[in-house]
Formats: structure tokens, sequence, C-alpha cells
């Protein structure tokens, strides 16, 4: 870890809940991005399935996973905790 992640890192361990993050350069660009991959990743499988096997199937597993990603405490905390990270990191 580069001074700058360091000193990133010690002063979001000073205002988090959570302490010491693991990746203190993570921006709020990057989550999106992560869970723009997985939409992107879970809207082909669906439609694969719905090619390949059947509509009903296709739509069974994309309810399933936005579901499952809706009532996933991970994605909200993350999103929470790069919240509280922009204005620690523009001071910086």
């Amino acid at each position: 870890m580069d001074n700058h992640s360091q000193r990133a890192a010690e002063t979001i361990a000073k205002e988090s809940p959570e302490g010491r993050p693991a990746f203190p350069g993570l921006r709020t660009r990057h989550v999106m991005a992560m869970l723009g991959i997985y939409i992107v990743a879970l809207a082909g499988l669906s439609f694969a399935l719905g090619h390949l096997m059947s509509v009903p199937l296709s739509f069974a597993v994309g309810g399933l996973g936005l579901v499952l990603a809706a009532a996933n405490p991970a994605v909200w905390t993350s999103l929470i905790r790069i919240r509280e990270r922009q204005p620690l990191l523009a001071a910086e």
C-alpha cells in the first residue's frame, strides 16, 4: 500500500464505525461499476436461459438475482460506507 493509501486508510479508520478499510482507494464509481457488472451478467444469464431453455425460467432467475442483490446487506453497507468516505477523502 502506498503512502497516500495509508493516509486515506487512517483518516477513514478514525471516522468509520467499521474501522480501517481493506481498500481505502475504492470510490463511488468503482462500487457502481461492480454493481453494473453484476446486473449486466445477470441480464446476460437470464437472456441465455430464456433463449436456450424457457422464458419463465429466465424471468425467475432474473427476479431471484435482483431480490438477492436487494436483500444483501453487504450491498447497502458498501454504498453507505462509500458515501461516508467521500468528504473524508476530499478533505485530504
